[in-house]
């Protein structure tokens, strides 16, 4: 079941810990790729220094002040990171996917670096 975009308009901590135990999915070509999300970390806006909106909306940043449930991607130190845009209306944050367990496709990322 795909979470509907109202799971993701709550507060990012909220969000955060009711990813856990869900079940990511990518669908590449034929390919079935999936894991489960064992740990989260919740970000905020302008008061969360340690957040990507810290210093206000930015290019690299803009999808965390727009619609829940967006995936954000960026790269930190060569790793790409993974984060779910989560916040009540007219506020800022994301839920960082810090570590997932892989079930399906896992031989396959490790081939391509994904």
């Amino acid at each position: 079941m795909i979470l509907p975009r109202v799971f993701y308009e709550r507060d990012p901590a909220l969000v955060a810990r009711s990813l856990l135990g869900k079940v990511v999915v990518r669908r590449r070509g034929s390919e079935v790729l999936s894991g489960k999300i064992v740990e989260t970390e919740a970000y905020y806006g302008a008061e969360d220094p340690a957040s990507r909106a810290f210093r206000g909306e930015k290019t690299y940043n803009r999808v965390m002040f727009g619609e829940p449930g967006r995936v954000f991607i960026y790269m930190v130190h060569s790793h790409w990171l993974l984060n779910i845009v989560a916040h009540p209306e007219g506020e800022v944050g994301a839920v960082l996917i810090r570590l997932w367990n892989p079930w399906r496709g896992q031989e396959s990322c490790q081939k391509t670096g994904e």
